[in-house]
This record gives C-alpha cells, sequence and structure tokens, in this order.
C-alpha cells in the first residue's frame, strides 16, 4: 500500500489496482492473441533448451524438463450444458443453498 498510495488524498482501490497491473508491464504481450500460444511455448522451450545445454545438463533431464514445462492448451471451449444443471430439483443435488 505504501508503495502505490503515496498521496492518501487521491488514492482508490482503482488507483492501487492501476499501478499495480501497470508495474506487471502487460503491454509487452498485446501483440500476441490466443493462437499465438503454441508459438510463445516453443519460444519459452528453445530458451530453456539452450540455458540448460549451456548448464551441462543431459539430453534426457532436458526432455524431462520440456515435459514438465509444457502446458496443454485445449483448441476449443467446452460449454457446459446448463439446462441439465439447472433441472436438479432443490434440495437433491450434493449442495443446497436454500435449507
Amino acid at each position: 500500500m505504501q508503495t502505490y498510495a503515496r498521496d492518501r488524498s487521491k488514492v482508490t482501490g482503482t488507483t492501487i489496482i492501476g499501478r499495480y497491473l501497470a508495474k506487471m508491464r502487460l503491454n509487452q504481450w498485446n501483440k500476441y492473441k490466443w493462437a499465438d500460444s503454441q508459438f510463445l511455448q516453443e519460444v519459452e522451450a528453445n530458451k530453456r533448451e539452450a540455458v540448460m545445454k549451456e548448464s551441462g545438463y543431459s539430453a534426457v533431464e532436458i526432455a524431462e524438463a520440456q515435459e514438465k514445462a509444457k502446458i496443454d492448451i485445449p483448441t476449443e471451449v467446452a460449454i457446459p450444458d446448463l439446462a441439465a444443471a439447472d433441472s436438479t430439483p432443490p434440495g437433491t443435488g450434493p449442495y443446497d443453498p436454500y435449507p
């Protein structure tokens, strides 16, 4: 709070969040879209591999590290069936907010 709120008369919650987001430097990612996710993973994998080779890691260790760091990116968005969720009568589901 002290870092982001030097002048308390001009500070709101929005001010603090805005300054926090500015410090995150998100503008470096504004040219990328969801379709670029695979490309960005490959770039990071190449960097990681180069650093590990320079550090003297074996090919097996590099492959294991690459597999652990890999994130599966879904190609389609799964839309839940809300009609099926709403068809359960109140009080019969696993959680009833209105006992």
